[in-house]
């Protein structure tokens, strides 16, 4: 199977790109394919996610919790909106948006691969990896603000930001300041 993605640029923020799948309306099967990814994305992520203790009832945030639920309300969601959109644009978490006049496609790739592209280690790019006071996730931020996925460990957000960054560019920052600690 051939995949397209699109590296696309906002109009009204253009300094904001990113690597999107690219999906037509008849090709169901991809959007499956892509369901299965999110789903099991979901699985990983929340199966021992230390936001959500035994017992915890989340009403009606449940089905964000629960990877099959989230999955199929993915895939109902885009089905729902798919009459008013020729192209679906998907990106490597899971987020979509539609292919409109907003979105300018800056550069496109075919691979025989559903693998995501990124840009290739830049010189000028540097990345800091933040985390905050008993927080449980590391984020990280580029100066050519680049999206990035929220990482778990170090190891994985270092293995993020090295797919843009030179090492010598990475900072990592803890911060210590209790008071800016966000509530968890």
């Amino acid at each position: 199977m051939q995949y397209t993605f699109v590296k696309t640029q906002l109009k009204h923020c253009p300094s904001v790109t990113g690597w999107y799948l690219k999906l037509g309306k008849d090709n169901m099967a991809l959007l499956a394919e892509m369901h299965l990814l999110v789903t099991q994305m979901q699985l990983l992520k929340y199966k021992k996610d230390p936001h959500i203790p035994d017992g915890l009832r989340r009403g009606e945030l449940l089905p964000i919790y629960n990877p099959i639920i989230y999955g199929n309300t993915w895939v109902e969601t885009i089905q729902k909106h798919k009459e008013n959109w020729d192209y679906l644009l998907v990106n490597h978490a899971g987020g979509w948006m539609p292919l409109d006049k907003q979105v300018k496609i800056i550069q496109e790739i075919t691979s025989d691969e559903m693998e995501f592209p990124v840009d290739r280690v830049e010189n000028d790019v540097y990345v800091t990896i933040t985390r905050w006071p008993n927080a449980k996730h590391y984020y990280l931020q580029s100066n050519k603000n680049h999206v990035f996925p929220k990482c778990n460990t170090l190891n994985g957000a270092m293995r993020e930001a090295k797919r843009f960054a030179l090492d010598e560019h990475i900072k990592v920052k803890e911060h210590t300041d209790q008071s800016l600690s966000p509530e968890l």
